[in-house]
């Protein structure tokens, strides 16, 4: 169920990002690039991708205790340090825009 509420709120930043390009005529690839030319932003992003990276693996298992507790453990890091990025994003590019 969590999952599903996460795909929700990240298929609402997708959606979110369109009606504001749409919104102001923003160009799509300056806009998005934003993040990635922004170096704190860019190292956290790298960072946050980690965890992702681990939970996607194709050994990831979690049919045992421990495999079920790595993916939660990730699952749980990446959202707590994801939290806020998309803030950091829309104040950086309303400075420079």
């Amino acid at each position: 169920m969590f999952l599903a509420k996460w795909m929700w709120e990240e298929a609402n930043h997708c959606t979110s990002f369109e009606y504001v390009l749409e919104t102001f005529n923003f160009d799509r690839d300056e806009t998005y690039g934003i993040h990635l030319n922004e170096p704190s932003m860019k190292a956290k992003e790298d960072f946050v991708n980690g965890y992702t990276a681990k939970m996607i693996e194709p050994d990831v298992s979690v049919e045992t205790v421990e495999g079920k507790k790595d993916f939660i453990k990730n699952l749980v890091r990446r959202l707590l340090l994801d939290n806020g990025q998309s803030g950091a994003f829309w104040s950086c590019a309303r400075i420079r825009l």
